[in-house]
């Protein structure tokens, strides 16, 4: 127990205890000493007594200033209560809060989010134990972290302007990187020193609900840094303090929507396709009674529409349930896919979003070079007949089997082509491509092309060297090409290398109908590969090999730019394979392009944080650009908001691109494009000028939504923090607003007048008994 008086600026009065003091040595020195001869034998007698008028006197001045003390006390107003022991402000002159803001803070139990909690907690220890002259400072604990009040003294206006800053601070709706947090955390301590330029030690207060996912990863600590940093923090004299606004053992559910998508990877319009919604149960107990909906196109603002699909769903504790709607696009353009769950108090993941370019058909270039006459004897002949198989019957009914469109060429007709019109290029034993034509495919795949490049006889392997693997950033081949191995006394076969590819996973989950994974297959030829050049970690994820001594890289895929390109090592025909005359190469061919065109909904569908870009040529060219964005957390708006933008110029004339890198709040995203030749001063709505809609999406992370806490028997074990060290904010909050309720009845300035007033009476008492007995 500590004291506190509320009127401490009038404790000077004390120094009338003094005033009883004085008079009484004043007295002693006020009467002269003369001898008497009468006075003989009553000093005689006085002597006798004197002792016990010593004591009496002395008893007499000592409660006189018992009762002035008493009287300065009582209107000093003191009173009496508990200090937390870990906001003790004994010894401590400099605070750094360091406050959660990823989006698992938004968990609302109660009236208020854990984030709220927090800022109110700064707010009541700086209120409570922070003296003027005490230096504060606070930042976040965040995926960015940064320093929303700078180091300052608690004077009133900071005070102020504290509040103001924690006013304002909303969640990053990202996780938090631990390391990059304290680093800051270490970077900020020291600018704590003395005017002398000595460092001072803090009191670091960290507010977070402390997952365990950002601490531990399946095998110890996510990082030994933490630990170190730590170790440092103890070793320069700062004090750690871990405020846990939610327990490790509580039982906060959640529920999030982990996954949507749309399948299969390939359609077009007219195609059933069918909308996967993935759901997850974080919490221990079981999720019931969640009102979960689906909704195609709704608009960005206003009134969501009616949902296609609505459904009660349970999932028990700790489960993934899907959900699939049957759905079909009838009109091409950019189409929104909104799936939403209303299940608990962490709403932010309980939404996701959903963006796709619906095409009147696919379209696929095959490059042929090995033309013929005969169409049986083309290199794509087998490419083209699986694509778009004949089916007589189809055609009648004016139908089609697949979504595919190829259109056929060979190398020299590729000068006037509009790459961007295609979903993907196929280069079919091409010996090799002119420069100008080179450079264009080499733009289509960094801008998010996909190519597929088959090999054959007619490739030579010093010149595909040169075109696809020249030194530089990046190569679209990112093995050097050898030579040319293999016989057709002595195939070789597929093997799968890694199974974990989706082409492989696809063929590992249908065994039963394929034939592919049971070396029937014979490849007699094929391209030798060497390593990469300048013995670098390959790039590229091969997950098909041959089964030769060398285990040959048989087909592999690597990223370029934006795109991506996959390498068969054989031919397309079956000049160096029988690979055409199985079932497996269609499938497999549906898998791989499949595979490849899925990274284009990468770039329409984002996460936090990422850069959306997106490129145009110049028929598509737009002169004004409107984007409605979802609004921004925490400042009271409603509906989207709208940021002009304009389209920039790429090196050469020609192509132009988009790019917004504020995608910091998770929603669809509106790209209103006005394109066409506008007249100076003519309106918008103008004939020339046509009007295009396109959409992007960005979502969070749904690895912040798994909410267990960390125990403090692993922050000690692992981070030698000590179970003192951890406050149950709950508790912490109830105590002190206990402690501000009995605050006025725990004055003690009543108990202070009541004594005063009954030592007013002793001394009254005590002097008339001893005056009567001098008398």
């Amino acid at each position: 127990m500590s004291g506190i008086f509320l009127n401490s600026g009038l404790l000077w009065l004390g120094a009338l205890v003094g005033v009883p003091i004085l008079i009484y040595l004043i007295n002693r020195q006020r009467f002269r000493r003369r001898k008497w001869a009468a006075m003989v034998f009553l000093l005689k007698a006085l002597k006798k007594s004197r002792r016990r008028l010593q004591i009496q006197n002395l008893l007499l001045l000592l409660i006189r200033c018992l009762i002035l003390l008493l009287l300065v006390l009582a209107v000093s107003r003191p009173v009496l209560h508990s200090n937390s022991q870990a906001f003790s402000s004994e010894g401590n002159k400099n605070w750094i809060f360091a406050i959660d803001t990823s989006y698992s803070m938004e968990y609302v139990d109660g009236a208020s989010s854990l984030l709220d909690r927090a800022k109110q907690t700064v707010l009541d220890v700086v209120t409570s134990y922070a003296k003027e002259d005490d230096y504060v400072a606070v930042m976040t604990l965040d995926y960015q972290p940064d320093v929303i009040f700078e180091r300052s003294q608690m004077s009133a206006p900071r005070k102020a302007l504290l509040e103001s800053e924690l006013d304002r601070l909303v969640s990053s709706n990202r996780g938090v990187r631990l390391v990059t947090s304290l680093r800051s955390i270490a970077d900020l301590a020291d600018q704590f020193v003395t005017a002398a330029g000595t460092p001072e030690p803090c009191r670091i207060v960290f507010l977070s609900d402390l997952q365990r996912k950002d601490w531990l990863g399946k095998e110890g600590p996510r990082s030994p840094e933490i630990k170190q940093l730590f170790d440092e923090f103890r070793s320069e004299g700062h004090e750690l303090v871990f405020s846990q606004l939610a327990a490790a053992e509580s039982n906060r559910s959640n529920v999030a929507i982990t996954d949507l998508t749309v399948k299969p990877d390939l359609f077009a319009k007219g195609v059933a396709v069918e909308i996967q919604v993935t759901l997850r149960n974080y919490g221990s107990r079981e999720a019931d009674g969640l009102d979960f909906t689906v909704r195609v196109d709704p608009p960005v603002t206003g009134n969501p529409g009616e949902a296609q699909a609505g459904e009660i769903l349970r999932i028990p504790a700790g489960g993934v349930v899907t959900r699939s709607l049957p759905h079909r696009f009838d009109s091409p353009g950019y189409h929104s896919v909104v799936a939403e769950v209303r299940s608990d108090g962490l709403v932010v993941d309980n939404k996701r979003f959903f963006t796709v370019d619906v095409r009147d058909q696919i379209e696929i270039l095959l490059v042929d070079g090995d033309p013929a006459v005969d169409p049986l004897e083309r290199e794509t002949f087998y490419l083209q007949t699986a694509l778009q198989p004949r089916d007589d019957a189809m055609t009648t009914l004016g139908g089609r089997i697949t979504p595919f469109q190829p259109v056929n060429l060979t190398a020299d007709l590729l000068r006037d082509v509009e790459w961007k019109r295609f979903s993907l290029v196929v280069l079919a034993n091409v010996a090799e491509i002119p420069v100008k034509e080179l450079v264009t495919l080499r733009r289509y795949v960094a801008e998010g092309g996909f190519l597929v490049v088959f090999m054959g006889a007619n490739v030579d392997p010093q010149t595909y060297n040169r075109i696809f693997h020249a030194p530089g950033p990046e190569r679209l081949l990112p093995f050097e090409v050898v030579e040319e191995r293999g016989d057709s006394l002595s195939p070789v076969y597929l093997q799968f290398s890694d199974k974990s590819h989706p082409v492989a996973d696809y063929f590992a989950q249908h065994k039963e109908r394929t034939e592919l994974h049971r070396a029937l297959v014979p490849f007699y030829r094929f391209m030798k590969m060497g390593a990469e050049l300048g013995g670098k970690e390959s790039t590229a994820r091969v997950f098909c090999r041959y089964n030769d001594l060398d285990r040959s890289p048989a087909v592999f895929d690597n990223s370029y730019g934006r795109g991506r390109v996959l390498w068969f090592t054989s031919s397309a025909d079956d000049d160096w394979n029988e690979f055409p005359a199985w079932q497996d190469y269609v499938v497999f061919l549906y898998e791989s392009i499949a595979y490849l065109v899925g990274f284009r909904r990468l770039n329409d569908n984002l996460r936090i944080g990422e850069e959306f870009q997106r490129f145009y040529d110049s028929s598509r060219f737009a002169y004004e650009v409107r984007l409605h964005a979802p609004p921004l957390p925490g400042r009271g708006l409603t509906g989207s908001r709208t940021v002009p933008m304009a389209m920039r110029e790429l090196d050469d004339s020609g192509r132009f691109s988009l790019a917004y890198g504020q995608t910091d709040v998770p929603g669809l995203y509106r790209l209103e494009l006005r394109q066409g030749q506008a007249a100076a001063g003519e309106e918008a709505e103008a004939p020339a000028a046509k009007k295009t809609v396109e959409y992007f999406s960005v979502n969070v992370s749904t690895d912040e939504g798994d909410l267990r806490g960390i125990e403090a028997s692993e922050m000690e074990s692992h981070f030698g923090v000590e179970a003192s060290q951890l406050l149950n904010y709950s508790e912490e909050v109830e105590t002190r607003q206990q402690q501000k309720a009995l605050r006025r009845d725990r004055e003690l300035w009543k108990y202070c007048l009541a004594a005063a007033v009954a030592l007013l009476f002793l001394e009254t008492a005590l002097a008339q008994f001893v005056g009567r007995r001098a008398g």
